[in-house]
């Protein structure tokens, strides 16, 4: 009896043994999964924030881009602008200044109408005084 009590306290030193070793090996997988599943959840976090920052500044970007397009829109609607009232203030310049040269030999002609009657009229006051 004795020695099956020293057999059994051999047994429960070494399943003691046995366990805590793998109470050990144990505790290094949990510690090593831990450190794995805090890697990856990490790794996830940096994609996501990588991510969200690539998305931002592609929005950032598209929306430059829209203001750009709309600025050079506007430019383009501008410089049109201008080419019109150019053209406008041509075709008004012009017209003014054959209505200027119409009025100008419209007075050139009362002008010599009127030099006309008034050499009639002296021609006129002539006769009369040399006929008296």
């Amino acid at each position: 009896e004795s020695q099956l009590q020293h057999q059994i306290r051999d047994v429960e030193r070494n399943l003691g043994v046995l366990i805590s070793g793998m109470e050990g090996q144990l505790q290094e997988k949990f510690e090593a999964s831990q450190a794995r599943l805090l890697a990856d959840v990490q790794a996830s976090v940096i994609k996501v924030s990588d991510c969200l920052g690539n998305e931002r500044v592609v929005r950032e970007e598209a929306m430059a881009r829209e203001v750009a397009a709309r600025r050079e829109a506007l430019s383009e609607f501008a410089a049109s602008l201008r080419a019109e009232v150019a053209e406008d203030l041509e075709r008004i310049e012009a017209r003014w200044q054959a209505r200027s040269r119409e009025a100008m030999r419209e007075a050139a002609e009362r002008t010599e109408e009127q030099a006309r009657c008034q050499s009639e009229a002296l021609e006129a006051v002539r006769r009369v005084l040399g006929e008296d």
